[in-house]
Formats: C-alpha cells, structure tokens, sequence
C-alpha cells in the first residue's frame, strides 16, 4: 500500500503538511508485515510493538480496520518513536524506561492513554484551525521516575462549532514532570471547553507540574467553558495552574498601531504570537504554522 497516497487522502485539503515531512511517513497496517515492530491480536484488541532501533527522522501512521475496539503500542526502552495519530480506535501508548514519543494530532475525537515508565518522555502537540465538533479525552501516567509529559494544543474555532478537550494527568513516582499548555482563539459562536486534572500523589516527592488555559474571544458571542484543577497529596512538590478568557487588549493592539501596523495587521500579529508558544518547539512546523494562521485570519 502506498502510504504517501494513503496518508494524502486523509489530509485532503490540508495546507499545514510540507512534502518534506509527508515523505518520511511510514505507514503502519496490521494486515502488513513490518520491519519496525510486530503486530498481535487478543479478542477485539490490537498490539503493536515496536523494535529497536527506529530509522532517524521516521514518522509513523497506524492505519486500522474498523474491527478492533482498541490498540496498545509498546515502544521499548531507549527507543525514540514519531507518531502522526489517526482518528480511529482508542489507543493506549506504553513508552519503556528512556523512551520518548512525538506525537502530534489533528483536533478531532479520541480517547488516547499514555503510560511512561522510568525517565520517559512524551512531546505532544494538538493542533486545531477551524476543526469540526470534536471531544478529546486524554490520561497520562507518569509510573516512573523522571518521567516527563509536556503536552500543547493550539485551537483557532468560528461559526458554531463547539469543541473540548478533557486531559488527565498523574504523577505516580519521585521527580516526575508536567506540563501542559492549551490555547484557544474563538470567533463567531464557537465554545471551547478544557477540563485539565493534575493529581500529584503522596508517591511523587519533588515533582514539578504547571497548566495553564489562555483563550482569546473575538466575539461576544463565543464561549469557553474553562476548569484547570489541582489534586496535591504531597506537600514536597512544585504546582502551578492557571487560566484566563478575554477579548483582546485594545491598549496592546494601540501599541503595535503605534510602530505603523493598521489594526487589522496589528490584530494578526498578536494572534499569531499567542497561538506560537504551542508550536515553537517544533521547528518543523512553526513557519508553515505561522503562514496558515495569517491566512486564515485574515479570511476573518
């Protein structure tokens, strides 16, 4: 099967994808043998379980049957994994001890588990530029020591489209790390919903967590429904939350007016910026990420 055309039909009409990055996609079937790792089947659940080593630069895409009702991926210790995700069946990923996962995903429905074993690390990013109606539901455990989870998502939503993310995450171990930032720009009737529940347990001595939900309102009539929550069992840890909704600062956009943007470049500039600190890290996506959103934006 021919994962570029496969993987091309899914993003028809994307403009975020650069061919660059399309091309060093493999696709992943379980009605295919592969070198990458093998595939077992217990009653209606999937496993995948990747070998080692993993060809440089390799981003991964699980193409699935509609018939099993969920999928396990094992990435083994030490190993380093991309993952384009596939709006399909529930996925739980277990990294091994030093393992790291990219993830990155498109705003749609999910249910997505991750379990991190001793030193591994999970990068996401979720990104959203007028998504449909779509419900995220996330849980991270961070079992090991050392574990860190740095999670980010993106949103740019108009007309009357209503979407949440819920994601869950638990510090089981000593020295476990989280972060999680979620960003959202609202137009028209559109609602957002964040749910984000970070539980440090009496296990997790010197931890550190911060989470944070920033949404900017274009219009009086968007909504965002926000509830970033903190359970802390251990008084050895360091925990920040946060969260803030408004329209946008006139005085800030005055500001930039004032170095000769009109309001309109003014207004984009700083929208633009706001939604970057998501994507910044990726230094992949983050000009073509930038040309979309102005694109968009200006189509307001």
């Amino acid at each position: 099967m021919d994962a570029t055309k496969s993987i091309g039909d899914f993003l028809e009409g994307q403009r975020l994808y650069p061919q660059d990055w399309m091309d060093n996609i493999t696709l992943l079937s379980e009605d295919t043998v592969s070198p990458y790792g093998i595939w077992s089947k217990i009653r209606d659940t999937l496993h995948f379980s990747f070998h080692s080593p993993i060809t440089p630069n390799t981003i991964f895409y699980f193409q699935l049957q509609p018939s099993p009702s969920q999928l396990i991926i094992s990435i083994p210790n030490n190993v380093t994994v991309a993952v384009f995700e596939t709006p399909s069946v529930d996925k739980q990923y277990i990294l091994g001890e030093h393992a790291s996962l990219q993830h990155i995903s498109q705003a749609q429905d999910s249910n997505l588990q991750f379990i991190l074993q001793t030193g591994a690390q999970l990068h996401h990013w979720t990104h959203g530029i007028y998504p449909t109606h779509c419900k995220e539901n996330v849980s991270i455990r961070l079992l090991g020591p050392y574990a860190h989870a740095d999670w980010r998502e993106c949103f740019l939503c108009k007309n009357n489209v209503h979407t949440e993310t819920c994601i869950k995450i638990e510090h089981e171990a000593l020295y476990t790390h989280s972060n999680c930032c979620v960003r959202s720009i609202l137009d028209d009737r559109a609602q957002f919903k964040f749910q984000g529940d970070i539980t440090v347990q009496t296990t997790a001595s010197h931890s550190q967590t911060t989470q944070n939900n920033l949404n900017y309102l274009l219009s009086p009539q968007a909504h965002v429904f926000s509830s970033p929550r903190l359970h802390i069992h251990n008084k050895h840890v360091v925990a920040t939350h946060g969260c803030a909704t408004q329209p946008i600062d006139l005085e800030t956009l005055f500001y930039l007016q004032t170095r000769g943007l009109t309001q309109a470049q003014a207004q984009k500039l700083f929208l633009v910026g706001f939604l970057r600190k998501t994507y910044l890290h990726l230094p992949q996506w983050t000009d073509r990420m930038d040309i979309l959103l102005e694109q968009n934006l200006n189509d307001d």
